[in-house]
């Protein structure tokens, strides 16, 4: 849902349009502390841990923005217990010019961003997964010495997903996201998951 936001929308388009030059770095972090024994997140038969629940988020980000899929896949932290990841972190390979870091936790403070290296821009989006309907946000730009600040009102991706997907079902609109785009982001956790274990 979060891509449904104004704000994300406005980033992609940023970087469609090649404004922050080529990509060279993505950063997408997604972290709260869990406490809570009997949610199913605490459950590995239910797909618990930090990697399947916020670490998808990150993985679908930064695949994405990015346009493309990773060609090598490095988990390069795990911390776990009772059978489910707590925190993991992983770096993945988009070619040759583009890395992406992903970072996702049950042990950490509150924290999301995803945050965009160019070779001209460099681009940050707080609280880039959860801004509900009452909640301002932003895109920090960097050009340089230069800082700008793109303020949007407040939005509900939830609904704006669920309007898309009423106007595809009545012929109004194609598709933004056709399934196979959410089973590349369940790939990449497969391969993360198996080199943890």
């Amino acid at each position: 849902m979060y891509r449904f936001h104004p704000r994300m929308q406005a980033l992609k388009q940023m970087l469609a349009a090649g404004e922050a030059g080529e990509l060279r770095f993505i950063h997408t972090a997604f972290s709260f502390p869990f406490n809570a024994p009997g949610n199913y997140r605490a459950f590995p038969q239910f797909g618990g841990g930090a990697l399947l629940d916020a670490g998808s988020y990150c993985i679908n980000a930064a695949r994405w923005l990015s346009g493309s899929e990773p060609t090598a896949i490095h988990p390069v932290f795990s911390y776990s217990h009772n059978a489910i990841d707590l925190s993991t972190s992983a770096i993945l390979q988009f070619g040759s010019q583009l890395t992406a870091h992903i970072q996702c936790s049950f042990i950490a403070a509150e924290h999301q961003v995803i945050e965009i290296v160019g070779s001209e821009v460099a681009i940050t989006a707080p609280l880039a997964f959860t801004a509900w309907r009452d909640d301002s946000t932003e895109l920090l730009i960097q050009r340089g010495a230069t800082f700008e600040r793109r303020e949007f009102a407040p939005a509900d991706p939830y609904a704006l997903m669920v309007e898309h997907f009423t106007d595809c079902v009545l012929g109004k609109t194609m598709l933004l996201y056709p399934p196979e785009d959410g089973r590349n982001t369940l790939r990449v956790l497969d391969v993360l998951r198996a080199q943890k274990l």
